[in-house]
């Protein structure tokens, strides 16, 4: 997994210098560099959205295991900065964040839970959000060949979606868990079946809170709404200002392409094409729609790598932390 994660990351940041190439090296980064001191601004902008997605998180869990919204907000920060930055298709930040949830004091199979249905929330919002985009889209160009394939497409995902939450409350986890001992037959199965379903008795839990999980899935629609406004900051800077429509329809789509490509690391590659290709329609020189591209890229590394070092840090100070206690 390590190796194809790695081949894709490789793959997509060839793409990245090819779309570089392809629209003319000194355009693009004349073009990026009106960003200015407004490169700061954007990547302080951040912490409006990974806090509101930390909210979301935090509902999730119940009262009494809940730790602050700024202990969620650091582990929020790391998750996406791992799954950006690193080779680990996506995905390695959740696990990432369960690790790190359960050393709070939160039992590993609530963390494990909470995750899953933050994952869940956050993509079914994402859907939504994509729908309100193709919709903002045909408000401001009219149907077209675009709009038709964003809907075929968001259908589908929407599909997928709702049939991952459907298993879910069908019991996902222990119903694989008994059809995999069936099949393996080797070795003691009751330590994993039964952590299996205290994960679907967790995510149960969850579930049946409906005004919590309501105010979870407004907390991330929100987030998804204040990521968009990025956009509004950094063509302002670049000298390319738009409103908020056009945001939202750059952002929901480019979204959509980045969960569908979700096996590529940090979406490298497919979210600088989507920016550059969806600016078009909005009038924006390819040039300048690469150059936002470039810019959200260099945020995420620039707020990014002080998490990955974070991360590292507690990573250590947890493992020197149970070595001492063992001796």
């Amino acid at each position: 997994m390590k190796r194809t994660a790695l081949f894709f990351w490789i793959i997509g940041f060839l793409l990245v210098i090819g779309l570089v190439v392809h629209q003319g090296t000194g355009k693009v980064f004349t073009a990026a560099a009106n960003i200015g001191w407004g490169l700061l601004v954007v990547c302080l902008y951040q912490i409006i959205p990974l806090a509101a997605s930390a909210a979301g998180w935090r509902r999730l869990l119940p009262r009494d295991k809940r730790p602050s919204l700024l202990t969620l907000l650091r582990l929020r920060w790391i998750c996406g900065s791992v799954n950006t930055l690193l080779p680990v298709a996506q995905v390695g930040g959740e696990y990432v964040r369960v690790r790190l949830l359960s050393t709070k004091g939160v039992p590993a199979t609530l963390a494990a839970a909470s995750v899953v249905a933050d994952v869940t929330v956050a993509i079914g919002c994402q859907s939504l959000f994509g729908f309100l985009s193709v919709i903002l889209l045909f408000w401001y160009k009219g149907p077209g060949e675009t709009v038709f394939l964003a809907v075929i497409g968001l259908t589908f995902f929407s599909v997928l979606i709702v049939g991952f939450y459907l298993a879910q409350r069908l019991k996902l986890f222990s119903r694989l868990a008994h059809k995999l001992e069936r099949i393996v037959q080797v070795g003691d199965w009751q330590s994993f079946i039964g952590s299996a379903s205290e994960l679907d008795r967790a995510l149960e839990s969850i579930y049946t809170r409906r005004g919590d999980l309501f105010i979870g899935f407004a907390w991330r629609f929100f987030s998804l709404l204040a990521n968009s406004y990025q956009i509004v900051i950094i063509l302002y800077f670049l000298q390319n200002p738009v409103g908020i429509v056009a945001a939202i329809v750059l952002e929901g789509l480019t979204q959509a392409v980045r969960n569908a490509s979700f096996i590529i690391p940090g979406a490298l590659g497919v979210q600088e094409s989507s920016y550059m290709l969806l600016s078009i329609l909005f009038g924006i020189a390819p040039e300048t729609g690469l150059a936002l591209a470039l810019i959200v890229r260099a945020r995420s590394i620039l707020t990014g790598l002080p998490a990955i070092l974070l991360w590292q840090l507690t990573e250590s100070k947890h493992l020197l932390s149970k070595n001492t206690k063992a001796e």
